[in-house]
């Protein structure tokens, strides 16, 4: 995106370069080489990933809360955080508007350490 904001001009390159982590791409586009990538450190148990409208309406205080709450259970962790998204009333109808609120949630799995491993092996 940093580099599409360069070729238009009209923003100064300061502000583009914050910019060049950010992808133009739609998601059926999308490749490894055009997608930032990251390691995820072996202490963290579980990644969130979610749309504008989860991370814009949900502190990270609510969504840590909520991550405890539901440790053991995606599902509800997700529902959890759609909920707590809200949604807008709409001005012509007043009906409820709910836009965007994704939730995907990536587990890591336990590593059971050595002696835990003996331990299983005896219980078989």
């Amino acid at each position: 995106m940093g580099q599409c904001l360069r070729w238009n001009g009209g923003i100064t390159v300061e502000i583009a370069e914050t910019q060049d982590n950010w992808s133009r791409l739609g998601l059926a586009q999308a490749r490894e080489m055009t997608c930032r990538q990251l390691e995820i450190p072996g202490d963290v148990p579980v990644v969130l990933l979610v749309s504008d409208r989860i991370s814009d309406q949900v502190d990270l205080e609510a969504a840590e809360a909520l991550c405890r709450e539901h440790v053991d259970a995606p599902q509800a962790l997700a529902d959890a955080l759609v909920a707590a998204a809200g949604g807008e009333v709409e001005e012509d109808t007043g009906e409820l508007y709910r836009d965007d609120e994704t939730v995907v949630i990536l587990r890591r799995p336990v590593a059971l350490l050595p002696q835990q491993l003996l331990s299983l092996s005896y219980m078989v």
